[in-house]
């Protein structure tokens, strides 16, 4: 070091030796008990501008919930409202289809109906024809109007 670098550093230890003799011992211990209430009162700064900040975070993530929340709300909505119309589609689908069926059946048993009243009356009608051919049979064997079969009856020629 050169001469008046130690010249400089002892004016500055006098000046300071000056303030501290002027603060007295009083003022030595407030000096002494003011370095820790900095760092306290520096906390209590630093966290309030920290809380402050996170305060403004978490304010900007709720709204941005808030927008995300009412977007899936509206497209929830307009998702249901599709899945409503589709349903009622397929229900009227399904029912037109029904009605379909039943008319089948409806008309399945009047088929049937009137198929048995056919059965019915071809029955009689085969019924009445064997009786009426019976009885042609029996007139055309027992026919001795006609000469023929008298004599092919009789069995002379």
């Amino acid at each position: 070091m050169s001469a008046a670098e130690i010249s400089q550093i002892i004016a500055s230890l006098e000046e300071m030796a000056s303030v501290l003799d002027a603060l007295g011992v009083p003022g030595l211990i407030s000096l002494a008990l003011l370095g820790p209430f900095a760092v306290f009162v520096t906390m209590l700064v630093l966290d309030h501008h920290r809380n402050r900040r996170i305060d403004s975070i978490i304010e900007g993530h709720r709204i941005e919930t808030g927008d995300l929340v009412e977007k899936f709300r509206e497209d929830t909505g307009r998702i249901m409202e599709m899945y409503r119309e589709d349903t009622q589609k397929m229900l009227h689908e399904m029912d037109l289809k029904h009605a379909e069926v039943s008319r089948y059946y409806e008309d399945n048993v009047e088929l049937l109906k009137t198929t048995q009243q056919l059965a019915e009356d071809l029955r009689e009608i085969v019924t009445y024809n064997s009786r009426v051919m019976e009885r042609v049979v029996s007139l055309a064997e027992n026919n001795m109007f006609c000469p023929l079969a008298r004599e092919h009856a009789r069995g002379s020629k």
